[in-house]
């Protein structure tokens, strides 16, 4: 019974996910992050337009913008906003449902002979690992999901021309 339960709920969770996933519209909201080459400056927020000679990012939670000239940028990082969270659910996810296939898999263990011997049931090995494997799943999706994509420009004109058409994909809808 108890088996049947952790599937049920699994099922659902990952159905939830899949429905929240389509529910946001088509396009993804990137986070950025810029570098300024002769300072320790870094600005993060959202990249709002491509110019010539000068990109245009907006501040997070503020309609404040910012231009700032390519020769200025050392390196440009942008990462997906919501990454990690998403990375994290997928990952337990993954680990919940793996753990409770393998210990239910695996069967019962005969009964214990003597008092210092283990003997578990499928339902207990199938919660103890979804249990221990959604625990290390979310940390390694939250990981995965941590990672940002580098462009770095040392304050070239000559980078960012040759960057220009993939740092498109990053433009705030």
């Amino acid at each position: 019974m108890k088996t049947h339960l952790i599937l049920i709920t699994m099922l659902l969770f990952l159905t939830s996910l899949n429905v929240t996933n389509a529910q946001k519209k088509k396009g993804r909201t990137y986070k950025t992050w810029v570098e300024i080459s002769q300072t320790n400056l870094k600005y993060k927020g959202q990249l709002i337009q491509l110019k010539d000679s000068s990109i245009v990012i907006q501040f997070w939670q503020e309609t404040k913008t910012m231009e700032i000239p390519v020769k200025e940028i050392h390196k440009l990082k942008f990462r997906k906003k919501g990454a990690i969270g998403m990375g994290a659910g997928i990952g337990a996810g993954v680990g919940i449902l793996t753990g409770a296939i393998a210990g239910i898999a695996d069967g019962d263990d005969p009964p214990a002979e003597t008092w210092f011997q283990f003997s578990s049931t499928a339902e207990e090995k199938a919660t103890g690992g979804a249990i221990t494997l959604g625990i290390l799943g979310a940390a390694t999706g939250s990981v995965i999901g941590s990672i940002k994509k580098k462009f770095t420009l040392n304050a070239t004109q000559e980078n960012y021309n040759r960057f220009k058409p993939d740092l498109n994909k990053y433009l705030a809808n």
